[in-house]
């Protein structure tokens, strides 16, 4: 039996998260069936093909491998383009399974279940589901005796009984140390040092997966550390949901510190800055954090409430301001659009951080009303209304009007004298490839004026990326008309079947 496993990325033409799509739940899996079930063959699928390939380049490369299972991650970035895929695959290689897994699969996603085109899902933490799925699979047993499954059942799908968290996380293999996922194209890796968020925002799904605090060992966080420095990885970003409540941050701190000695690798992570104090922002300093993502949301008593969140502003001003005084980049958000804010509140809570000049970097978030949270649960008695495709945002609210977000939207770009939201811009540098013979997916088509002896060049769907730019060049002092003469830039080669 042969399992293949993707996670395509955020799609851009710049192609910068395709770089960073680093597979680390993915490669969870993958480690955990290799232990457990040896005789399966479970298999990430190369990074050229998931994060680079189009369409057509991913099905075709799939269609020739056809593995017996095939398992996406899937997350509100990408869900709409794994499930055109799963239908494609299922044209292609109907005797396929198809599975997919991730914070999208839910019993409440209605856009999941409407589209359908997948055998089963896996719900919450997926490590011992995923190994029982393959289990029950290779002994043709029945999936229904499997927790922790989402399945079709005629017109309608159903849940099988929930799967008890894991108590130990050192029984999940590392993916880094078993050499499974390297770093990502641009040198970052992704550290999980615990599971589990001692808050309860309502806007948040990560809580309902993972509803108690476990952590991964100390040495076991140390030697993955050590393999990324040994790599020379530039960027390690801790995944950590509120970084400075995890257990035993200090002894975390030190041994970074230690092991990441004058900052080798740049260290980013997630936290609230009312968890602060002097001696932790210096631990954090020392340990190589250099960035750090202050939750703010709102200042409004109101919504605070409504979401389930604390928020003093002496104590919150102190933590930011530690931050920065030490050097360290602080980037604050605010969700637009949360129950109980209108936009004078939204306003009030841009001024604050203005004022007290509490950010180095501040960053305004449409809210999405995700499947599983309890805003989406709660939506209709909030007046909440919203996208029910991905990304899930909010049209409007009780409070707030479709014309009153997009206002504080442009309030927030004029309180800070920046675009929030930019236009994106092609990748235009040439990417590395193997060999003149192999070389790669197509990520720009430059047309030019033909010249004598020029050849109309043929590009096939299969070929391109999943960003694609088309450049016009007309030579100097060439009066001929645009031609279809033109020339390729590839990114890193993609094998073929």
């Amino acid at each position: 039996m042969r399992a293949i496993l993707l996670q395509l990325p955020v799609q851009t033409h710049d192609y910068l998260y395709s770089r960073e799509n680093l597979p680390l739940a993915l490669g969870y899996l993958a480690a955990c069936a290799g232990s457990a079930l040896p005789q399966v063959g479970v298999t990430i699928a190369p990074q050229e093909i998931m994060s680079y390939g189009g369409d057509a380049r991913i099905v075709r490369w799939l269609e020739g491998e056809a593995p017996d299972l095939i398992g996406f991650g899937v997350a509100v970035w990408n869900l709409e383009r794994t499930i055109h895929l799963c239908r494609e695959l299922k044209k292609r290689l109907p005797e396929t399974f198809l599975v997919l897994g991730g914070p999208e699969v839910t019993e409440d996603n209605d856009y999941l279940l409407r589209q359908g085109g997948f055998d089963a899902g896996v719900v919450g933490e997926g490590e011992e589901t995923f190994v029982a799925l393959l289990d029950a699979l290779l002994r043709g047993g029945s999936l229904r005796t499997v927790p922790g499954l989402l399945l079709r059942e005629g017109e309608s799908w159903a849940l099988t009984p929930p799967r008890a968290l894991g108590e130990r996380l050192d029984r999940i293999p590392s993916p880094y140390l078993g050499g499974i996922i390297e770093p990502s194209f641009l040198g970052s890796v992704f550290l999980e040092t615990v599971r589990g968020c001692p808050y309860r925002c309502a806007y948040c799904y990560y809580h309902k997966s993972y509803p108690r605090v476990r952590t991964f060992p100390l040495d076991r966080i140390r030697r993955e550390l050590c393999w990324a420095l040994e790599r020379r990885v530039k960027d390690v970003t801790i995944i950590d949901p509120c970084f400075a409540r995890r257990p035993h941050l200090p002894e975390l701190l030190e041994m970074m510190a230690e092991v990441n000695s004058g900052g080798r690798s740049r260290v980013q992570c997630e936290l609230n800055a009312e968890d602060l104090d002097g001696d932790l922002v210096k631990l954090l300093a020392r340990a190589g954090v250099n960035s750090i993502e202050v939750g703010l949301q709102t200042t409004n008593p109101t919504a605070l409430d409504l979401i389930h969140r604390r928020f003093s502003p002496d104590e919150f001003l102190t933590g930011v301001r530690r931050l920065r005084e030490t050097g360290i980049l602080t980037v604050v958000d605010i969700i637009v659009g949360l129950p109980g804010d209108t936009l004078d509140d939204v306003k009030r809570s841009v001024d604050f951080l203005v004022a007290n000049e509490a950010f180095d970097d501040l960053k305004l978030y449409p809210l999405s009303v995700l499947p599983g949270t309890e805003l989406r649960q709660r939506a209709g008695d909030l007046g909440l209304r919203y996208r029910r495709d991905p990304p899930y945002y909010v049209l409007e609210t009780a409070e707030m009007t479709r014309d009153e977000i997009k206002e504080a939207f442009v309030y927030g770009e004029e309180a800070v004298g920046e675009d929030l939201f930019p236009v994106e811009l092609p990748h235009l540098e040439t990417l590395p490839q193997r060999s003149a013979e192999d070389p790669g997916v197509v990520s720009q088509i430059v047309l030019g004026c033909a010249g004598e002896g020029s050849k109309p060049i043929a590009v096939t769907s299969t070929e391109i990326g999943q960003g694609l730019t088309i450049m016009l060049r007309k030579e100097a002092q060439t009066p001929s008309p645009w031609s279809i003469g033109c020339s390729l830039r590839t990114i890193s080669p993609v094998p073929t079947s």
